[in-house]
């Protein structure tokens, strides 16, 4: 082969590969490592008015039973804190299933590729403990609970995302008709004050927060609405208390990483 078409031939390849990691570049900073700055300082955690909110205990299967929060609507305090802005994805977490040989998600049928397709959505049916890895393998951890509920409802404590009414069509909620997952980017009205995504819709989220039952039984502090749920039934004050080995559907999780020895007066974006 002639020198100035081996040239050609190689310069197009370089261009497919600089391209090619330029479309990877952008998903990754768009995805994965684009986190959003919590403040330090005072939110209304809680639901005041007429009722409590929900408290749910879930079985593995996911089938619940609707008990009384007795927690009434107050005042807590966070650190300064990062959170995800979107959901962990079907991408992202493939790349843990390869690096580290974790257990690729029931519903990727044993194959260490998420199904075609579905890359940008949540990624779903892992437990609490496979979500916990995947953060600490990028040097992150889960939210508890109460960063959970301030990145999401701010720190005036709104019901929902956008305010304190429900607003048919922000999130991928029940009633929408999609009844699974979509991608992250698919409502890009569920979204808080931080600008921090997929709170009210899509799937609830794991945190790190662990609650011991009058049974005896460890459960664990699912936060957030999801594809199962009616909309206007379920606010972001509702708690759910699942077993940590659970596999579910409709449960994913996203990242969050405390704030040392860096500046915490950021204005979030």
């Amino acid at each position: 082969m002639p020198n100035f078409l081996l040239r050609s031939v190689l310069v197009g390849m370089l261009l497919i590969v600089v391209v090619g990691l330029a479309v990877w570049g952008w998903k990754e900073w768009r995805a994965n490592q684009d986190m959003v700055l919590i403040p330090d300082g005072p939110f209304v955690m809680g639901m005041g008015g007429d009722g409590a909110p929900l408290r749910l205990i879930e079985d593995p299967t996911g089938d619940r039973q609707t008990l009384h929060d007795e927690r009434v609507q107050h005042t807590e305090q966070t650190a300064a804190f990062y959170i995800d802005r979107y959901e962990v994805t079907n991408a992202q977490y493939a790349k843990s299933v390869f690096a580290t040989g974790a257990r690729a998600p029931g519903g990727w049928r044993g194959r260490p590729l998420c199904p075609e397709g579905e890359e940008d959505e949540p990624v779903v049916g892992i437990n609490q403990a496979e979500a916990e890895a995947y953060c600490k393998w990028l040097g992150k951890r889960l939210p508890t609970e109460e960063e959970w509920e301030k990145a999401a409802r701010g720190e005036k404590g709104t019901l929902y995302p956008w305010g304190n009414q429900y607003e048919r069509g922000k999130a991928n909620t029940w009633e929408e008709g999609k009844h699974k997952p979509v991608s992250v980017y698919e409502y890009p009205g569920d979204v808080s004050v931080y600008k921090v995504h997929g709170l009210a819709g899509n799937v609830a989220e794991w945190t790190s927060t662990a609650v011991q039952l009058w049974t005896d039984e460890g459960r664990v502090v699912v936060k957030g609405g999801s594809w199962t749920v009616d909309g206007q039934e379920w606010n972001l004050s509702a708690q759910v208390l699942s077993p940590p080995f659970g596999y579910m559907n409709h449960v994913g999780f996203r990242c969050a990483k405390s704030v040392e020895n860096e500046e915490t007066d950021t204005e979030s974006e």
